[in-house]
Parts: C-alpha cells; structure tokens; sequence
C-alpha cells in the first residue's frame, strides 16, 4: 500500500480535498504529484495510520494548513486518490 504525507490546501466537500504532498513512501509503487486530490476512503476497518493520528471521515473535519497522513487504496474514475486518512 502506498503512503504520502502532506498538508491541506483546500476542502472541496464532505469527502474530497486537496493535499500539498510533502512526502512520498519510498517504498510506494506509484509516483504522486506535488498536488493531489484526496477522496476518503469508506472502509471501515482501515489500515494502521501514524501514532497519535486521528482517523478522518469526513473532510469538513479538516482545514487549509492541517498536516495529514494516507494511506492509498486506489484511485477513481476521475482520478482522485482514494484513501484512509489521518490528521495529526
């Protein structure tokens, strides 16, 4: 599973926003943009986030600025990253 870090730029609605990519996994399969659109994944028994992080449901929880942690799951027919998502 791909993982990136980075911070908030901007919330698009309940469950998609817009990340500034600070760090990429060296170990990710992928290689990921310095911007990227996140749309939360709906799993309900996600992976392990970072110690400390909150788990995030809906992206009205966030703000322009809040450092967050994904963990990749796919990306969507409009080519947003699907992800679980925590802040800390």
């Amino acid at each position: 599973m791909d993982k990136i870090q980075g911070t908030v730029d901007r919330v698009i609605d309940s469950n998609t926003f817009v990340m500034n990519v600070t760090r990429q996994d060296p170990a990710n399969r992928y290689t990921y943009e310095s911007s990227e659109k996140i749309q939360l994944s709906e799993d309900k028994t996600p992976e392990p986030g970072p110690p400390g992080g909150t788990y995030i449901t809906n992206a009205h929880l966030l703000s322009p600025g809040n450092r967050v942690h994904c963990n990749i799951q796919a990306r969507d027919v409009y080519r947003r990253v699907v992800a679980d998502v925590w802040k800390y």
